[in-house]
């Protein structure tokens, strides 16, 4: 989509940031399955045009508290959340739109790869190949194959990591090591995403399957790693948008009350994070209008070699 002066870009933009704010807030105000669908597109269309005008006049969209996402993360994240919903056939041209917003092959094929993360290795594998059917991630890039554990479990979970630890260990100790060692030791360990990047996909998502204790965390961890409100709840929306669709879709067994309860405990985990990382953030000394600098940090591995294309798993007859 391309528009021919800066003069229409910024119309355009006023006139769908007008637009955006009445129809997000009847969508917010109209949990039923009939009007949820129907509004949530008209949001999504005016989204799209915002976010387009935005890119050409600096690559970000505006909020009341502060920017949003990029338009390249929520791009991202938009193909994250419709593979989530097993949406293969939608997921080149999406995949496409975030090159066109400068996602880069380390950072599609990074989002791809997260999906093990949250949906699991079978979804993983349909998107991938998906996109590489239709021509993208036409090279495989590195991520961490082996070796020790990289300590991104550390610093997401940040001084309470040994408690989360340990209650994972009470739950399930075989689960509580794939998760440490594997989920993220490997794959959130892996280049490709920063760790904010990640984190919003995990935003996204626990707002979309209503898991507010673990989005809590999350939120946490993603504000210690640098982002805003504004960020937070934009991809926080996002994920309720997906479940706003999959409300108005027909046959759906999500009721209004189920998704107006989700949309209620989403919101609630990000005031609640917000108010634990406003609290943490207090610089004794008063500097930086009282809140210390945070910046995000990066994932320490004990073999930086671990970073690598794997060969041919050996057949039988090749082991030794």
């Amino acid at each position: 989509l391309t528009y021919s002066t800066a003069s229409s870009l910024m119309t355009l933009q006023q006139d769908a940031d007008d637009t955006m704010r009445l129809a997000s807030k009847f969508v917010r105000r109209s949990w039923n399955r009939q009007t949820v669908f129907k509004n949530q597109t008209l949001v999504d269309k005016f989204s799209q045009r915002r976010r387009y005008a935005a890119l050409a006049q600096g690559g970000h969209m505006q909020s009341s508290q502060g920017g949003g996402l990029s338009c390249k993360d929520a791009a991202l994240v938009k193909l994250y959340m419709t593979a989530c919903k097993y949406e293969w056939g939608a997921l080149p041209d999406l995949a496409r739109a975030a090159t066109q917003l400068a996602a880069s092959p380390s950072e599609l094929s990074g989002t791809v790869r997260h999906l093990i993360i949250f949906s699991g290795y079978a979804p993983c594998l349909a998107a991938t190949i998906s996109l590489r059917q239709a021509g993208l991630l036409e090279e495989p890039v590195p991520g961490k194959v082996g070796g020790g554990p990289g300590n991104a479990f550390e610093l997401v979970y940040g001084n309470i990591a040994p408690l989360v630890q340990d209650k994972l260990h009470e739950y399930d100790p075989v689960l509580a090591h794939y998760i440490r060692e594997h989920a993220y030791g490997d794959v959130y360990s892996s280049p490709g995403l920063s760790l904010l990047q990640k984190q919003m996909l995990a935003v996204a998502f626990l707002a979309y399957a209503c898991m507010p204790d673990q989005l809590y965390t999350h939120l946490v961890a993603v504000m210690r790693f640098g982002a805003t409100h504004a960020q937070c709840s934009e991809a926080l929306d996002m994920g309720l948008a997906a479940a706003g669709a999959d409300a108005g879709s027909p046959g759906s067994s999500v009721s209004p009350d189920a998704l107006q309860h989700k949309q209620s405990c989403a919101h609630r985990s990000l005031e609640k994070a917000y108010a634990k990382f406003t609290k943490d953030s207090r610089d004794p000394n008063g500097g930086n209008a009282g809140l210390r600098l945070v910046s995000e940090p990066s994932v320490s591995l004990p073999d930086p070699e671990c970073v690598r294309l794997p060969g041919p798993w050996p057949t039988h007859a090749d082991a030794p």
